[in-house]
């Protein structure tokens, strides 16, 4: 076999229009599939990058079979009367301009209630989260920077635990800074900076201003689809104690893997059947450079015959070329 390789390879350097045709066809159909396969395991198979994140839940009202956001005191209801959770936080969406050491920037961010990280398992690279009381008027004015915001906005001082900044026109201490690469939410108010508490004291009786997003961990041994009828139930006592305000609203739950990416999930799939489909054409289209190949060796092949060379060794001389031509090519090893 190592002596059909040596041949193949002499064979391919004598007819290098053949070979370069060939190898640019299946690097192309290789390339692509390598690409978008690597797309779809950093997306769509790779777990969030949370503690147990099989367990994280993302929670909405419903309106007409909608999703909606959520109001403070359905938030405040559906966290007293469930038991399917070990625990539940509620965020907004939130902006406002940061005055940094050096310039002013508007940065987006979150105001979520003091549960955040402790649910979804993320520890700080420098300081400390939220408080269990952090999230009570009077002592919400303390933010937890991303990692980027901490680099480019205050130079990456080790000692920034402490320091106080000016956000939204009002006097904030920063607590911590969250590790290279956490993201949170991941599908929802993107490019997330820094992360504050939200008091939600004044809304504890709101069943009207739907803002809300709504996270849990579900307990141990308890299923979704357990935790999504526990919820339908709690729905439907809320629409009949609150007519004017539930009436016709439900709640849906989904695992937060599903999504986070529920938006792009058919887009990726159906890429990834176009460039498989690529890849069935470059394929054939490699099957017929041989053929035709084949077809105008078919003399040298005779000859072969002639002098002694069974079916068995013509077959594994072919074998042999289509092989060394379907190597890793530079081209589909850089993708």
């Amino acid at each position: 076999m190592f002596n059909d390789i040596r041949l193949a390879f002499r064979t391919l350097r004598n007819a290098l229009g053949f070979a370069a045709a060939a190898i640019a066809t299946l690097a192309l159909g290789i390339g692509a599939n390598t690409a978008i396969i690597s797309v779809l395991n950093a997306t769509l198979l790779q777990p969030l990058p949370y503690a147990e994140p099989s367990r994280l839940v993302f929670l909405q009202e419903s309106s007409q079979g909608y999703p909606i956001p959520v109001a403070g005191g359905t938030y405040f209801d559906w966290s007293a009367q469930t038991k399917s959770y070990q625990s539940m936080f509620a965020a907004e969406a939130w902006s406002g301009i940061l005055a940094g050491p050096e310039k002013s920037e508007q940065i987006p961010a979150i105001r979520a209630t003091a549960g955040l990280f402790e649910t979804i398992g993320a520890k700080p690279a420098l300081g400390r989260t939220f408080a269990q009381d952090e999230d009570q008027p009077g002592k919400d004015h303390v933010i937890v920077l991303s990692h980027r915001l901490w680099q480019t906005s205050f130079g990456a001082d080790h000692g920034i635990v402490g320091r106080k900044v000016t956000l939204i026109a009002e006097p904030y201490v920063i607590i911590g800074v969250m590790p290279a690469g956490f993201e949170f939410p991941t599908f929802w108010a993107a490019d997330t900076r820094p992360w504050a508490p939200l008091s939600l004291a004044a809304r504890r009786n709101d069943r009207n201003g739907r803002s809300l997003r709504v996270f849990a961990r579900l307990k141990l041994g308890i299923a979704p689809a357990a935790a999504q009828t526990e919820l339908a139930v709690v729905a439907a006592r809320l629409a009949r104690a609150f007519p004017s305000n539930n009436e016709k609203i439900g709640a849906v739950l989904q695992p937060l893997q599903d999504r986070s990416v529920s938006g792009f999930r058919t887009m990726l799939l159906v890429l990834m059947g176009a460039v498989a489909f690529l890849l069935l054409i470059a394929c054939s289209n490699v099957a017929n450079l041989l053929l035709s190949r084949s077809a105008a060796r078919s003399r040298e092949i005779a000859v072969r015959i002639a002098i002694g060379a069974g079916r068995a060794r013509l077959a594994r001389m072919l074998l042999a070329e289509s092989g060394v031509l379907g190597m890793p090519s530079p081209a589909s090893c850089g993708t």
